[in-house]
């Protein structure tokens, strides 16, 4: 048996792989995880053996959701993953030293984590729990979640629109080239090729809510990632058995600067047409004194109330949003900043939901949005044979089973 060491940061990137993790230590891996202080918790309830990272690596902030539009926010975001590539690389330098680890299963936006674990020359498989940018013709590029161009008109609209962002995947480059370059390892022109280069990248998605394109040989389509904790039964709202809608609010597992989001939702669903159920996260539920009747915690289990839920409001995180689409619910997103943009225009390339203008919105705008969003849960269905006929943890599976075989 085998000695994988995990390493991920911030903590919902975790939860994709956890099931995984929980698989490879049932058949007898040894399985350690490096994660986040805020982390520690969950992954102990998940029985997973784990350890913190560095202080160095945890104290970085993504504050992206202070900028004032999409390219700044991409720039500052990128901006953060490289200033702290250096500490993820002397941590995880220095674990895979400690552990004398078989193979390492690196978060993809762990950036200096990789690096370690490829100079090292340790077998390594990589994921990514949101979309990712790969470039192919006839996709738009990534980032302001761009349609699909239909004519010469669209096409020309979304190259002028594209290229700043474009232009911002180049930001930080040139200095974490330098970091590549040093431990002998293939430059990057920008961190759109990065994700085309990671050794056996588990990719949390499939077709056909991602675009179909000839994806590359690294790149594995595994399917949704829909497990999520069973640490909060003591704040587990309870749903009134009654003909109205269940709506279900997250504004998402990192605060995201979205309370207005909730704030237009109690003002558009009134309790007595509505249950409006939300999950604040990192928002204190109290700072929404006037709820009127809706159901707020910081925490619930999303599965059980999608199950009577007629839609999902979000921000666009990839797992909420699959896994509404794997309970047949539609999505309302509001999406703001990293790929939640790219995700709420997947929603509207199948149709199974709406996307709204976070810089728009009203309650009766939101109100619309997702009455609308309702009308489509017919759509839901073949995306949800999709994702529920895919065996994720299995696909998974395999991928590191031949990655270790590979070693032998």
């Amino acid at each position: 048996m085998a000695k994988i060491l995990v390493y991920a940061s911030p903590c919902s990137q975790l939860y994709p792989l956890v099931p995984v993790l929980q698989r490879l230590e049932n058949e007898g891996h040894d399985v350690l995880v490096k994660a986040s202080a805020g982390a520690m918790r969950l992954l102990h309830q998940a029985n997973l053996n784990v350890s913190p990272v560095s202080d160095n690596v945890d104290f970085f902030v993504f504050d992206d959701w202070k900028s004032e539009n999409y390219d700044s926010s991409l720039k500052t975001f990128i901006e953060t993953l490289v200033e702290r590539s250096p500490y993820e690389l002397t941590d995880m330098t220095g674990a895979l030293k400690r552990s004398k680890a078989d193979l390492a299963l690196v978060d993809a936006t762990c950036l200096g984590a990789c690096i370690a674990a490829q100079a090292v020359g340790i077998p390594t498989v990589s994921w990514a729990a949101d979309l990712v940018p790969f470039p192919a013709q006839g996709i738009p590029q990534f980032g302001q979640g761009l349609p699909l161009s239909k004519s010469t008109l669209s096409s020309i609209k979304n190259w002028a629109m594209s290229s700043s962002a474009s232009k911002n995947f180049s930001q930080g480059a040139d200095e974490f080239n330098e970091i590549l370059l040093k431990y002998n390892l293939m430059p990057i022109s920008d961190f759109q090729s990065w994700f085309s280069k990671l050794p056996n990248l588990l990719y949390f998605t499939c077709e056909p809510f991602e675009y179909s394109r000839p994806w590359p040989e690294n790149v594995h389509l595994v399917g949704p990632g829909i497990w999520e904790p069973e640490r909060w039964e003591d704040e587990e709202p309870q749903l009134e058995d009654d003909s109205r809608e269940v709506v279900l609010l997250s504004l998402g597992s990192n605060y995201q600067n979205n309370e207005f989001l909730l704030q237009n939702a109690i003002a558009a669903f009134p309790s007595d047409s509505y249950q409006l159920i939300a999950t604040a996260c990192s928002v204190d539920p109290s700072v929404f004194a006037d709820a009127k009747g809706a159901k707020i915690v910081r925490f619930a289990s999303h599965l059980k109330i999608l199950k009577k839920a007629s839609c999902l409001i979000c921000s666009g995180g990839l797992g909420i949003v699959q896994k509404a689409l794997s309970c047949g619910v539609p999505v309302c997103a509001v999406p703001q900043f990293r790929s939640q943009l790219e995700v709420a225009q997947r929603v509207v390339n199948l149709n199974v939901g709406t996307r709204l203008d976070a810089k728009k919105i009203t309650p009766s705008a939101l109100a619309g949005a997702v009455r609308k969003a309702i009308g489509k849960k017919k759509n839901t269905a073949e995306i949800q044979s999709v994702f529920n006929s895919t065996d994720t943890v299995s696909a998974c599976m395999q991928v590191i089973e031949k990655t270790l075989e590979q070693n032998d």
